[in-house]
């Protein structure tokens, strides 16, 4: 048996009924403050060195990813429990 069952199939309107599912599996909700700092590149570069400027030096913003970024910013510095 399945443990996750897809109703009606594939595609918009999916129903996921994994019974091990419980809301506390959910990332909480951004915080505004990290809402904000995401609007765009240059809002998330000057909110991450604000944060953590011995980290996040000008050289590392250049070569790091946005996905690495908004890793960082969702793991360590706004809302540290915000991933499941």
């Amino acid at each position: 048996m399945a443990n996750i069952t897809m109703v009606p199939g594939y595609g918009m309107g999916i129903t996921v009924t994994d019974k091990r599912w419980t809301p506390t599996d959910v990332a909480s909700p951004a915080t505004a403050a990290e809402f904000a700092a995401t609007q765009d590149t240059r809002t998330l570069d000057a909110w991450l060195a604000a944060n953590n400027g011995t980290y996040w030096t000008a050289t590392r913003l250049a070569q790091e990813s946005i996905w690495d970024k908004l890793f960082y910013l969702r793991s360590t510095v706004a809302n540290n429990a915000g991933l499941a």
